[in-house]
C-alpha cells in the first residue's frame, strides 16, 4: 500500500520531471541576422554563395530559402551544423538584404550559455568599386567573413514560419 507521504512525494517527482522534460523548448530558439554591412565606395550586386557553421547549437529552421542553385543543411548529432548555398554563374544570386531579416533559427544546446555558441558565417558577393570619378570598377566576386560579434542573435518572437 502507498501511504500519503509517499504518494505526495511521487506526485511532486512526476511534476518536476515533466517540467524539465518540457523545458528548453522554444526558450532555446534564437533568430540570427546580420547586424549591418557597409563598405565605403562599394556597390554590391548579387550574393553568389553562403556558408554558415555553428557549434554548441543546431540549425533549427531556415525561415526563407535563398534563391540559389544548390542548397544544403547539415544537422549533426553532436550539436554542430552547417548551412550552405551557391549560385552557378549567369544572372543567379540574391540581394544582400536577405541576411538582415532573421535568415536562420538556431537551437542552443541545453546547459550551454548563448555566449559559448560559436557561429562562423561568410558569403561571396559580386562587388564593384567606385573610383574618384564615379566610375564603377568590377572587383569580381569577393568573400566576407563574420562571427558572433557581427551578428544579431536574439530570442525568436512570434511564429516561426
Amino acid at each position: 500500500m502507498l501511504n500519503k507521504r509517499f504518494s505526495n512525494t511521487l506526485l511532486i517527482l512526476i511534476i518536476v520531471l515533466f517540467t524539465f522534460s518540457v523545458a528548453g523548448g522554444d526558450d532555446d530558439l534564437y533568430c540570427v541576422s546580420l547586424n549591418g554591412f557597409t563598405k565605403k565606395n562599394k556597390l554590391f550586386r548579387r550574393i553568389r554563395g553562403l556558408n554558415f557553421h555553428i557549434t554548441d547549437a543546431e540549425i533549427y529552421s531556415i525561415l526563407h530559402t535563398p534563391p540559389v542553385d544548390s542548397f544544403a543543411v547539415d544537422k549533426k548529432r553532436n550539436w554542430r551544423g552547417s548551412y550552405t548555398g551557391a549560385c552557378q554563374g549567369g544572372h543567379g544570386g540574391f540581394n544582400l538584404g536577405f541576411f538582415f531579416d532573421d535568415f536562420v533559427v538556431i537551437k542552443k544546446r541545453p546547459g550551454v550559455r548563448l555566449d559559448k555558441v560559436k557561429i562562423m558565417f561568410s558569403f561571396t558577393i559580386e562587388q564593384y568599386s567606385i573610383n574618384d570619378k564615379g566610375v564603377e570598377i568590377d572587383d569580381g566576386e569577393v568573400a566576407y567573413h563574420f562571427t558572433n560579434k557581427d551578428l544579431n542573435i536574439h530570442r525568436c518572437k512570434g511564429k516561426l514560419y
